[in-house]
């Protein structure tokens, strides 16, 4: 090793006639891993920063111009000992070369002063998912690891611990190259005032936002390339059915009485109104979890089957399938 305990970013491994060369360490990756790793026609499509995970512009360019996201580095690592908005790190950085992505949250690495001890510590990245939810949501949910996390006890222990939490939340499962595409769409998405609400331009895999604590829902007969919504006390969800949107608030107390999708553990990937009611189609990459309003009425069919909802919360109905998509999922309502 070549460097001293005090010097941790100086370790390297020491190989012989090794010369650094960017296009090899980058395009011959890509090169190795399609040929020699990756199913038959499988293609990569990230690139994952290592060492202190801050690429020159030069990398970063030349990773873009091979056709890859990239992803890593970043800082989030609030926790309850250290519950502060300046331990969490933006979706990224803008540098010279192209856009680098961050990791969401940090690996056990972090946890664990450097593999250091304890080694327990990765579970500590509970308290980051739980501080980076609520009072608002800051961060998706990524678990993040080494496999040498579970060469201790402890190691593995953690590991367990974060994934059963995991498991408990209410989530949709993405790849991690569409959660890269979602927030190069949020450096680029326009969103503007109208006098009745929002315009929105862009949003070609960002398909959600956010509304003001002090907005009041969308009226869904006057929106348009709006799909549904999810109110809730602190924050409220709207999902956009196509890359624009005009979505028009509703008047104060006003109810709707709209068929509309509420949630669903898939992303959205169309939508339309019929003389018949609402179409989705819905694309995960688990079975199926969503939940519409105001279907009570309404006969609701996935794929030319119909549906019978789990149960029910006063509009509310919820839904469970054994498929991972839903093309067409509609509600035949009479109007």
């Amino acid at each position: 090793m070549g460097a001293t305990a005090d010097n941790e970013d100086g370790y390297n491994l020491r190989i012989p006639g090794y010369r650094f060369d960017l296009k090899r360490e980058i395009d011959g990756s890509v090169e190795y891993i399609q040929r020699r790793l990756a199913p038959a026609g499988k293609k990569v499509e990230m690139f994952f920063w290592t060492g202190d995970c801050v690429p020159g512009s030069d990398a970063l360019a030349m990773v873009g111009q091979a056709g890859l996201l990239n992803m890593n580095g970043g800082d989030t690592v609030a926790t309850r000992s250290s519950a502060t908005l300046t331990e969490v790190e933006g979706l990224g950085i803008p540098r010279p070369g192209g856009y680098q992505v961050f990791a969401p949250n940090q690996n056990e690495n972090v946890y664990t002063n450097n593999w250091q001890g304890p080694f327990y510590g990765f579970e500590r990245v509970i308290e980051t998912y739980e501080f980076t939810e609520k009072p608002r949501r800051l961060k998706p949910i990524n678990i993040y690891f080494h496999t040498y996390l579970v060469s201790k006890r402890a190691g593995m222990q953690s590991l367990d611990k974060i994934f059963a939490f995991a498991l408990a939340q209410e989530t949709t499962p993405v790849y991690v190259s569409e959660y890269a595409r979602k927030v190069l769409d949020f450096q680029t998405m326009a969103i503007a005032r109208t006098p009745t609400g929002w315009r929105i331009r862009g949003a070609k895999d960002l398909r959600t936002v956010r509304l003001p604590a002090s907005a009041t829902a969308p009226d869904m007969r006057a929106s348009t390339g709006i799909a549904g919504y999810r109110m809730g006390e602190a924050e409220s969800y709207v999902h956009l059915a196509s890359d624009s949107a005009e979505l028009v608030l509703a008047k104060p107390g006003a109810a709707s009485t709209t068929p509309l999708l509420v949630s669903a553990n898939a992303r959205l990937n169309a939508f339309e109104n019929t003389a018949n009611g609402p179409r989705w189609t819905l694309q995960g990459h688990v079975p199926l979890k969503f939940t519409l309003s105001n279907v009570a009425t309404c006969r609701v069919r996935a794929g030319n089957r119909d549906l019978t909802p789990v149960r029910r919360e006063g509009t509310l109905s919820h839904y469970e399938l054994q498929a991972h998509a839903a093309s067409p999922l509609e509600a035949i309502c009479r109007y």
